[in-house]
């Protein structure tokens, strides 16, 4: 069995997942012809594709911690030249593609932050109406007591319970006080939250 050894981590290699890194490790080595393995042997032909492959994902990692705004201005600013390099055109493709996948990530983690705020707000209440759209475009109001519950709810969360909320971050348990049941709403569709009178509007892209 071989092992990897990855240098050690700094600010510029945190971003760097290291299992990516060894499937694409893997893969460059797959990709080798079978003379140049015979050569060099598959255990060190692996240990120099590892390192291609860490120089290769590091860089992917600090150009994606630029985000996607300065990657895109930076290919605009390439490609507005009047003529351009082999390298170049290289250069301008793996911004854009960059620039995309960091897009890609910054809206997750947006979504994943409005997710939270709506969550912390609605638990800090006592009692909270909730307006969410429906699949069919339909807005709807929930009268929510967070506080009822607590008092219904005690103890720690079952395992059963911790993994559906790992696999299902969106969901969130209420107590549903027209109902006098518990419900589970969808945060990612709540667009505003009334706590005391007081309205708390989110907007459509984190709803």
């Amino acid at each position: 069995m071989m092992h990897a050894s990855f240098p050690s981590t700094t600010s510029a290699t945190a971003l760097v997942d290291r299992r990516a890194v060894m499937l694409e490790a893997w893969r460059y080595t797959h990709a080798l012809g079978s003379a140049i393995l015979r050569l060099h042997g598959v255990r060190e032909a692996f240990r120099l594709e590892l390192i291609r492959a860490w120089a290769t994902m590091k860089r992917r990692a600090t150009l994606m911690a630029r985000g996607a705004y300065n990657l895109r201005a930076e290919a605009d600013a390439i490609d507005a030249k009047r003529w351009l390099s082999a390298a170049e055109t290289e250069q301008v493709r793996e911004l854009r593609t960059m620039a995309a996948e960091a897009e890609r990530i910054e809206a997750a983690e947006q979504e994943a932050a409005a997710l939270v705020a709506k969550a912390s707000l609605i638990a800090s209440a006592e009692r909270a109406v909730v307006t969410f759209t429906k699949a069919n475009g339909d807005k709807r109001l929930m009268h929510v007591e967070p506080g009822e519950l607590a008092r219904r709810v005690s103890g720690k969360p079952s395992p059963a319970a911790r993994t559906r909320k790992a696999r299902h971050p969106h969901l969130m348990p209420v107590w549903d006080a027209e109902k006098a049941a518990l419900r589970s709403i969808n945060l990612a569709t709540v667009n505003r939250v009334t706590i005391d009178g007081s309205d708390h509007v989110f907007s459509a892209a984190s709803a």
